[in-house]
């Protein structure tokens, strides 16, 4: 029994594969990197390890950039929303002291009309009072 040759059959094709399913979001690509997964003789999955380390630099690198971007995008969003918040309330602060000034305006203008055309009543009506 000692001798006894145990046979283990050699996989004969290789074949890379998706070991679990990876959703989409931050460090995306560096996930998707890590999970492929190799069948195949030892020295074929070896080799694939060693392309996986060497490629994971770059994929760190294009996540970071990609976060970096994604923030920097959203910072510039929210500045501009926040100028356009403050434009629209300048505009409405101007807009409500303009109508606020024309109606005095108004006012003080109709008032003296009506004082100019009804100068002859009002002081008729102020004679007749003695």
């Amino acid at each position: 029994m000692d001798n006894e040759i145990i046979y283990e059959p050699q996989k004969q094709h290789f074949r890379i594969f998706f070991f679990k399913e990876v959703k989409f979001g931050f460090w995306y690509l560096t996930r998707l990197l890590f999970a492929l997964d190799t069948e195949g003789k030892d020295w074929q999955q070896n080799i694939f390890c060693v392309l996986v380390g060497c490629v994971a630099f770059f994929t760190i690198i294009l996540d970071v950039s990609c976060i970096i971007i994604f923030y920097a995008v959203k910072l510039i969003y929210n500045c501009l929303l926040s100028l356009w918040r403050l434009l629209i309330y300048a505009a409405k602060v101007v807009l409500n002291n303009f109508v606020g000034v024309g109606l005095r305006v108004v006012t003080i203008i109709a008032a003296a009309l009506i004082l100019c055309l009804k100068w002859h009543e009002i002081t008729d009506f102020i004679r007749n009072l003695f």
